[in-house]
Parts: C-alpha cells; structure tokens; sequence
C-alpha cells in the first residue's frame, strides 16, 4: 500500500472518470462500482429519507402536490431512482432532475434509468447551471470534492440563491484513516477507476472547518447552513427547506 500521502491539505488533480478522454468501458465499469459503494458507504438515503422525505410529510401541503428535486452531479442515476420510488411508497410524488456533466455518464444513466416515470436526466455543468423552475430540494452526492474552491463557492451561492430551498449535499470528510481502510477495501475493485479514483477523493474531501469556512464566503446567510461530520468519513451541508 505504501506510506500515506500527506492530508493536511486539500489534494489538486483531476480524477480519470473526470478525463473527458477516458477509458469508456472502465468508465462505465466504475460506475457500477461505484453504485455499491454509495449504497453502502455513503448513507445518502438515509439522509434522504431524514431531510428531504421527512421535510415534505412536514409540510403543510405534504403529499397534495409535486415536489421537485435536483440532482446534481447525479453519475448513474441509482440515487434519483431510489429516491422517486421511495417517495411513492410513502405516498409523495416527486419529480427528479438529475444532471452531469459528462455525456458519456449521462448516456449510461440514460440506458439504465430513462424509464424511470418522474426522472429526466440531462447533460450540464452544475456549477453553472441555471436552476428553472426553481427546485423544492437539491442534493448531491460526492458532488463537492470534484471541484476545486472557487468553484464550490460559486456553487454554493448559486445554492443560497435558492430561496426556501432545502439543500443536502453529502461528501468525504478527509483523513488518513478513511485513506488507508479504502486502500485495502477497495483492492477487489479491478478494470475500473473506482480505487485510484477513490483515493485521489478522499484526498481532495473536506474537514469540518474548510467546508464551514467555503459556507461562509460564499453564502450571505450562512447561518442557515448547518455542517456535520456523519459516520462513517461523511461530512453533510444542509439547508432546511422554508
């Protein structure tokens, strides 16, 4: 495995699925891969079902009206589909905008859940994306660590702009631990990107204090922002929606 890199920073780099360039079938084999892992590592359903499902049963219309979401950064869309599925068995309609940026992924979603009723699935750059109609809930899922500063922050006042919006981004929360138990976890991973890529994101994931630090440049009411680390090596950025 070799000596761990140094985490005290923020890692640069650009991970391979990230490569326009890219291997196509390891593309798509990382994406599989990947779809295991968030299922059972990254807890985004949970915080789903707590933020976004458990708000709407709150609201005073609930269930009598459609709510919509965006996905951002939504890769093979496993998330988007769970959530429009879930939110019909609790009796809730909701529609689901996921988007990408990268054509390749956003054709494999396609293939795999285009006929999901209530997901439209498209091509965008998220940092920049123009957010109409205006969404009732945006989440994203290991969105924030492929971006470098700059970029969060532009993100993350286009988030703030998104008045009574509920927001729930979930991401890796850096530290060696979590570096090297990926190591070891992830040497099943084989024709993929899933364990190089894997390792360069949790050096480029956050701690506590730098996404707190992002929220408050970045958001003129950042008080409204709550920042929590979550088992296991997750760090979550919520808004409750208004």
């Amino acid at each position: 495995m070799g000596g761990l890199p140094v985490l005290r920073y923020r890692a640069g780099g650009t991970e391979r699925m990230d490569d326009p360039g890219s291997d196509a079938a390891l593309l798509e084999n990382t994406l599989r891969q990947f779809a295991w892992v968030n299922l059972f590592l990254t807890r985004i359903r949970y915080l789903l079902r707590n933020h976004v499902l458990g708000a709407m049963r709150e609201r005073p219309d609930g269930p009598g009206r459609p709510y919509r979401v965006v996905d951002l950064g939504a890769g093979a869309c496993e998330t988007a589909a769970w959530l429009i599925r879930r939110a019909a068995r609790e009796g809730l309609r909701v529609d689901v905008t996921a988007c990408d940026h990268d054509p390749r992924v956003v054709a494999y979603a396609r293939r795999r859940y285009g006929h999901v009723a209530g997901l439209r699935i498209v091509e965008a750059d998220v940092v920049d994306w123009a957010f109409d109609p205006a969404p009732d809930f945006v989440f994203g899922n290991h969105i924030l660590h492929h971006l470098d500063d700059a970029q969060c922050e532009r993100l993350l006042a286009r988030l703030s702009a998104l008045e009574g919006a509920g927001i729930v981004l979930s991401d890796l929360r850096r530290s060696a631990l979590a570096y090297a138990l990926y190591a070891v976890a992830s040497l099943p991973l084989r024709r993929s990107f899933a364990r190089t890529d894997g390792l360069l994101s949790i050096r480029r994931g956050f701690r506590v204090p730098e996404l707190e630090a992002l929220v408050r440049r970045s958001t003129p009411g950042a008080g409204a922002w709550r920042v929590y680390a979550l088992f296991p090596f997750r760090i979550v950025l919520v808004r409750m929606a208004r």
